[in-house]
């Protein structure tokens, strides 16, 4: 158990493991009646409007010091990038992630008249899924690795931070099928334990197939990163015995969530970049 005292603490924390076991995790606490906050983000001020819905900041490279996360590009075998560059660098704005527009045209144009690239966002990867486990009551239940499935679709793997594996780049319309769970004599509602860096998704549980009956639907909003895990508690239809489960994993409908597109992928191929300076375009779509 690490205590945490109050303020504020711009770190980054990244163990080699989460701990030990599931049982012996690394458990991190605010000292008792203080209130702590960590992150790695700072305040930026003097936004200013250039034109339509969007504002402009620029921010000297040395604010950043040795690492600039707006010029540093995802990459990897694991990442679909969708033939354009995605960055590291994330703005926030009133607590909520704003998406990294694909143009920058797309930001400059005026709320409701986003360019044909944010089409594309249908297919944006939603959210990760570590394990999933149906509570049974009194009855412990054993937790489901999410990469135990038997059959899926457009579903990858990669390294949890929690140790093990996890099932990531969760698009619209994939899902994953897992045969054998155990629900006991009645289970009303299942954990599962996500995480996201997007705009989040829906994960509708379904028996024996995607088109199978409907128990449940799990929110998962942006918890603040790929990594950064919550256990989700939903409720579900009574249920019974030995089953076959489907997760089906989605989009939330037009009007669950509003979408904030901010283009910080301001490059040396136009002319708000400098080598001593970077510009921020923020399209204030809320």
């Amino acid at each position: 158990m690490i205590i945490i005292h109050e303020g504020t603490y711009r770190e980054r924390i990244n163990p080699p493991r989460g701990g030990t076991s599931d049982d012996k995790r690394i458990l991190y606490q605010a000292a008792k009646g203080k209130k702590v906050i960590i992150k790695g983000s700072e305040v930026i001020k003097g936004w200013h409007k250039l034109q339509n819905d969007t504002w402009k900041v620029t921010i000297p490279n040395r604010f950043f010091g040795d690492f600039n996360p707006y010029k540093d590009l995802i990459s990897g075998d694991w990442f679909r990038s969708r033939d354009r560059e995605h960055h590291t660098g994330a703005v926030y704005l009133n607590d909520h992630w704003l998406t990294e527009a694909a143009t920058l045209e797309d930001v400059l144009r005026p709320v409701g008249e986003a360019g044909l690239s944010y089409a594309r966002l249908e297919k944006q990867v939603l959210l990760n899924v570590a394990w999933l486990r149906p509570d049974q009551g009194a009855k412990k239940a054993v937790r489901i690795p999410a990469t135990g499935f038997t059959t899926q679709h457009g579903v990858r793997t990669a390294p949890s931070s929690e140790g093990g594996n996890c099932i990531g780049w969760l698009e619209h319309g994939d899902w994953v099928r897992y045969k054998g769970i155990d629900f006991g004599e009645r289970t009303r509602q299942i954990e599962i334990r996500a995480a996201s860096a997007s705009r989040g998704g829906i994960i509708d549980i379904r028996l024996n197939n995607p088109e199978g009956r409907l128990l449940g639907s799990c929110l998962v909003p942006n918890t603040g990163g790929w990594q950064s895990w919550t256990s989700f508690i939903t409720k579900i239809k009574p249920v019974s015995g030995v089953k076959t489960l489907c997760l089906l994993f989605r989009v939330p409908r037009p009007g669950q969530r509003s979408t904030i597109y901010l283009n910080s992928s301001i490059c040396k191929n136009n002319s708000l970049f400098s080598s001593s300076s970077l510009s921020l375009l923020l399209n204030d779509s809320t």
